[in-house]
């Protein structure tokens, strides 16, 4: 989720609009997405979390600030 998933919203923002990405948003839920998983109740909750930081950041980061990051972003997802 946190780094294909921001890239995804911040593209969908550029070229379809805001609301095509906030629909893409909602339909990656982790409700939606963990439905038939069982799994504890910590687990759940850390991908929640993870869900609601990266959609913020992928819907509220202006463009000018992830352009400028973006290398140092594919840096950090290569290493990890």
């Amino acid at each position: 989720l946190i780094f294909p998933y921001a890239y995804w919203l911040v593209t969908y923002r550029r070229y379809q609009g805001w609301t095509y990405a906030a629909g893409v948003a909602i339909g990656m839920r982790p409700g939606r997405l963990l439905c038939d998983m069982p799994g504890p109740i910590s687990v759940r909750a850390k991908v929640w979390f993870c869900y609601f930081v990266t959609t913020i950041a992928g819907l509220f980061c202006p463009q000018w600030l992830y352009r400028s990051l973006q290398g140092s972003f594919y840096k950090l997802a290569k290493r990890i």
